[in-house]
């Protein structure tokens, strides 16, 4: 008997395959290459469709960042451009027309209230001179003579050029008007006066009629140094409009950078970001942006220094217009006593109510303090040369200019990332 008729089982047939205890084959190990599971995020290149989703991604967001900054762009450049200009219209206005028109004004009360004290200096002691007998004809015949004539003549010029510097409007105008008309008035009596007292020095006629050119001039409310009073505070109220208009405060100026400040940290981030995503250290078109941003920064500030220079310089010119106003109330008070001593002492109680109302006002306080009319002249011509260094209207352009290269400047900037980022169909 053969070992195989021992062991109890049938013979093994050629290619059959061997069973096992359980039935079970064996596992054949793979072979070839294992491909790794699919599903994990970054295994494995990614689909066309997956990087084109990406591109346009970023692509969306850089044109989100062209657009944020251009917006900023016309944002900041406005709003400094229209600050400075208005800056500079400002200091042209004031300049060439409202800080004339209040000196004029003031000047030209003072003027006339000097030219009536001439007048009534000459004429109250050529009367004294002629009672005493001592006055030659040619004296009053004269008149108050030829400084007074000066002296009018040029309070005319003071009001004509505030008509031409006028930035009240028409009431302001229409006081001009009857200013001219009550000092045309008021030299019509100073003339008779001088006729009369010619005639008849020791007569009554030729004090009245000075008296009343006097009333003319210094009546509380409708006087003609009332109604320049009136011009020049209109004047004044106008200057102070202008000014209000483009002052400027601290909060104003940061109001003013906001958008500014807003810029150039978008451009920083700007920078960082491309910085990261494109593995490119520096971008020079942004690069020379950020430092043109505080070229715009430092134009408002500009800007905001000349507001301050031109209202400093304003300042002084009210101050020298308050200084003429006090000499002008002092000739006032000098004019009048000297009226009252030709009129003589009994006429305060005798003349009537009025004289007594004139003889009662009290003299002007600080009268021992006024300034000398040369001064004033010297620092009203130091405010207008101020008012003149601070006009730079020339330099507005700079602004649209300063707009227009960083808008240029962020173009070029992103233009090359945005290419590199555009849409290519399949």
């Amino acid at each position: 008997m053969s070992g195989d008729d021992r062991g109890g089982g049938p013979p093994a047939l050629p290619g059959a395959v061997p069973l096992h205890v359980g039935g079970v084959a064996p596992v054949e190990p793979p072979q070839g290459r294992v491909e790794p599971p699919r599903g994990r995020a970054g295994a494995g290149p990614r689909s066309p469709a997956r990087a084109g989703g990406a591109r346009r991604s970023t692509r969306r967001g850089l044109l989100r960042l062209r657009a944020a900054l251009l917006l900023l762009t016309a944002l900041a450049c406005g709003s400094v451009t229209w600050s400075f200009a208005a800056t500079t219209a400002t200091a042209t206005s004031v300049r060439e027309h409202a800080a004339p028109a209040v000196l004029q004004a003031a000047t030209a009360r003072h003027a006339l209230a000097d030219t009536h004290l001439e007048a009534v200096t000459v004429l109250a002691a050529a009367v004294r001179d002629a009672r005493d007998g001592t006055a030659p004809a040619l004296t009053l015949l004269t008149g108050p003579g030829e400084e007074y004539e000066k002296r009018l003549a040029l309070a005319g010029q003071y009001l004509n050029q505030v008509a031409e510097d006028n930035v009240a409007g028409p009431t302001a105008s229409a006081r001009i008007q009857l200013s001219v008309e009550l000092i045309s008035a008021y030299a019509g009596w100073i003339g008779q006066a001088g006729a009369h007292l010619h005639r008849d020095p020791a007569g009554l006629l030729g004090p009245t009629d000075l008296w009343y050119a006097s009333r003319v001039l210094t009546t509380p409310d409708s006087g003609v140094l009332r109604h320049l009073d009136a011009l020049l505070t209109d004047q004044r109220t106008a200057l102070d409009a202008l000014l209000a208009a483009t002052t400027t405060t601290a909060s104003g100026t940061l109001a003013l950078l906001l958008p500014v400040l807003a810029l150039a940290a978008l451009l920083v981030v700007a920078q960082a970001r491309l910085s990261r995503r494109f593995r490119r250290t520096w971008n020079p078109p942004l690069l020379a942006a950020t430092a043109l941003t505080t070229a715009l920064a430092g134009l408002a500030l500009w800007g905001a220094h000349t507001q301050a220079r031109v209202e400093a310089a304003s300042a002084d010119v009210v101050a020298v217009a308050d200084g003429w106003q006090r000499r002008t109330d002092d000739a006032t008070a000098r004019a009048r006593a000297e009226l009252l001593a030709m009129l003589g002492p009994g006429c305060v109680d005798a003349c009537g109510p009025t004289v007594a109302e004139v003889a009662g006002v009290d003299p002007p306080a600080g009268a021992a303090t006024l300034e000398k009319g040369a001064d004033l002249t010297d620092r009203a011509l130091t405010a207008r040369t101020e008012l003149a260094d601070a006009d730079h209207g020339a330099w507005t352009p700079l602004g649209p200019l300063c707009g227009a290269l960083l808008a240029a400047l962020v173009l070029l900037g992103l233009h090359p990332r945005l290419d590199e980022h555009r849409f290519r169909p399949r």
